[in-house]
């Protein structure tokens, strides 16, 4: 009886696997690259909406960068209930062997070329970090509601995402709306909303190069700071069971995917030890919140088991979704629905166009939107409150493209705000 190997190449030497574990082979993929991780792990790779990190190999057991990647073979290996992508050099063959081996000990001859046979233990115990596949969505007969989930802010520094738990965040700002007093290697300190405050830029820090376009602000019982990012990706509510709760790196806690992109989270160890480090005393008017502050109120609205809060000030109705008609636009294919409000006609943002279903129970509601001269509607699960926030407690993320257009900090917890100018509402 024999047993099949797969024989390649890394640098100038050669060396064999079994091929059991061996889930794919493949050529050429697009890499996205990773922060903050070890030298030996080159990005992740996506295959059939599954995520992999790939791993150069002969970085691993040799401690040689992969210096090109392009249309390098790629393998993903599952073993020991983990599963990765490795970049090699060259395959040079599937072979068969005799069945008397011991793993990894192994030494192969064929035309006077020597192969050895890597132990995949070996391999597998070097690596680190976990595998992606605890984020891949799973089947689960719980109801969504039962699920329990963790909120998080996203924001990116250049091209990479982070996120921090929603529950610590006391604020979120604009640097268009401070000034800059003085900034040095060991602080920035600004005038946010007429009082001092101190800022670290989270992207020095990581050494990544991005811009500094908006800022949460964190507090303890006494002292306040504010870090730098980039830019808002939204909120989002991600399941517990598909968090990573360990991470190489002291400054996070552990990581998620999320459309398909590793999202490192920030561990509060590291924010409070910054506060406790950098952070300017909080005084007692700010402690007792004595300031006027102007507001806005919203509508808070569930869609799809997750909180959104529409600015009132652009509602001009509420219906009953099951005693309202509803029709199809002509000429749409079934993509596009009609409602009738006060003789105008008004397109209701169609979920199953957005790959989404919709089920009304008694509860459902359809909003009714005016921005300008336009009219649109909204299909919601149920209403939830109506609420009043102080503009410091609101950062908009102006868009087209996303449901969000910015984020709420309230005592109730932090809301997405609804996107009335979603370019989803076009048919």
């Amino acid at each position: 009886m024999t047993r099949s190997i797969l024989k390649f190449k890394l640098g100038e030497k050669y060396f064999a696997i079994p091929t059991y574990p061996i889930k794919k082979i493949l050529q050429g993929q697009n890499v996205l690259p990773l922060e903050n991780f070890p030298s030996y792990v080159l990005g992740t790779i996506i295959v059939q909406n599954e995520v992999y990190p790939l791993i150069c190999l002969k970085n691993l057991i040799k401690h040689k960068p992969c210096k090109q990647i392009h249309n390098k073979p790629i393998i993903i290996l599952n073993f020991l209930h983990r599963e990765y992508a490795f970049l090699l050099d060259e395959i040079i063959e599937l072979d068969e062997v005799g069945v008397k081996y011991k793993e990894g000990f192994n030494l192969y001859e064929k035309n006077k070329q020597m192969y050895q046979e890597l132990s995949l233990e070996t391999i597998f115990k070097k690596i680190d970090i976990p595998d992606f596949q605890i984020s891949a969505p799973k089947f689960s007969e719980k109801k969504e509601s039962d699920v329990a989930k963790t909120t998080f802010l996203i924001f990116s520094l250049g091209s990479t995402y982070y996120a921090i738990n929603d529950e610590l965040i006391y604020s979120i700002g604009f640097t268009k709306n401070i000034k800059i007093e003085d900034e040095n290697e060991q602080a920035i300190v600004g005038i946010h909303k007429n009082r001092p405050i101190k800022f670290l830029d989270l992207a020095k820090k990581f050494s990544i190069n991005s811009k500094r376009n908006a800022f949460f602000i964190i507090r303890n019982q006494n002292q306040e700071l504010a870090f730098f990012f980039e830019d808002i990706v939204g909120l989002q509510a991600i399941e517990n069971s598909f968090i990573s709760k360990e991470h190489n790196n002291e400054h996070f806690s552990g990581y998620f995917l999320f459309n398909k992109v590793l999202v490192s989270i920030l561990s509060q160890e590291f924010l409070e030890q910054k506060i406790l480090q950098s952070g300017l005393t909080i005084c007692k008017e700010d402690k007792k919140e004595r300031i006027q502050h102007n507001t806005q109120d919203f509508l808070l609205v569930q869609i799809f088991e997750q909180k959104y809060a529409v600015p009132i000030v652009n509602i001009i109705g509420i219906l009953d979704y099951l005693k309202t008609e509803i029709q199809k636009r002509p000429g749409t294919m079934g993509n596009g629905n009609l409602i009738l409000y006060k003789n105008h006609t008004v397109d209701l943002l169609d979920w199953q166009k957005l790959q989404k279903e919709f089920k009304p129970s008694v509860d459902a509601k359809i909003v009714i939107i005016q921005q300008n001269s336009n009219y649109s509607a909204i299909a919601v699960d149920k209403i939830e409150d109506i609420i009043t926030v102080p503009e410091e407690r609101i950062a908009y993320l102006p868009n087209e493209e996303s449901m969000s257009a910015g984020i709420l900090i309230t005592p109730k917890g932090n809301f997405n705000i609804f996107n009335i100018n979603w370019r989803a509402f076009r048919h």
